[in-house]
């Protein structure tokens, strides 16, 4: 595994004031597997890599390239009892926002945009 990926997911994680049980519940996986992950000792799936880059808004290449972790994501998660059911909303709300942005630069790379 690179591992770049398992710093970064840590790092969207704090940056997010995410714990890791958290973040293990909305994934559905161990906390001790989190851990690993994040500590770079064990591989993560795409399945699970694209549910993190939707929930925290970054692409599946921000974990591949020297990007900053997006610093707005502070704002989205104020509340402090976060379950894995908001962070689910969170994250579709996420993925549209992305699709939206992204069709946006499509229309405008086209000269269609409004």
């Amino acid at each position: 595994m690179d591992k770049s990926i398992g710093l970064k997911i840590k790092e969207a994680r704090r940056t997010s004031k995410l714990s890791q049980t958290q973040l293990s519940q909305f994934l559905g996986i161990d906390q001790t597997n989190l851990s690993k992950i994040e500590s770079c000792e064990r591989p993560i799936g795409i399945v699970n890599l694209k549910k993190i880059a939707n929930l925290f808004g970054m692409s599946l290449l921000d974990f591949q390239f020297e990007a900053p972790i997006n610093e707005k994501l502070e704002l989205s998660f104020r509340a402090d009892n976060i379950n894995p059911e908001d962070l689910e909303k969170i994250s579709i709300l996420n993925r549209i926002a992305a699709n939206s942005a992204l069709m946006e630069k499509i229309l405008e790379d086209n000269g269609s945009a409004r």
